[in-house]
């Protein structure tokens, strides 16, 4: 909001691009019934397919739907939350090593 309302909602609806395909993956993924391994990997994979496909989903629904609307604070939240998972998820699993 420092910079304009504008900003500020493209931000937020970055996060929300985000944010509604990881939670379905995780729900999915979750969620999964399959007692062997071969069936939870599938369902990751059939849950990545389905998270890229609502992601872009999202992107083109917010192109389409939300006016004015500023993509370089959009573009900017989704990524820095990309980076902030892969960063995390290092760190996780750093931490899991070293006991």
């Amino acid at each position: 909001m420092l910079h304009s309302l504008v900003a500020a909602y493209s931000a937020l609806l970055g996060g929300i691009v985000y944010l509604l395909p990881n939670a379905f993956f995780a729900w999915r993924v979750l969620g999964s019934q399959s007692d062997t391994p071969r069936g939870v990997l599938a369902d990751m994979y059939i849950g990545e397919i389905w998270k890229m496909l609502i992601t872009i989903l999202c992107f083109a629904a917010v192109f389409i739907l939300v006016q004015p609307l500023s993509p370089f604070p959009l573009f900017l939240t989704f990524i820095l939350l990309q980076i902030l998972n892969w960063y995390l998820q290092m760190k996780v699993d750093d931490r899991f090593l070293k006991l």
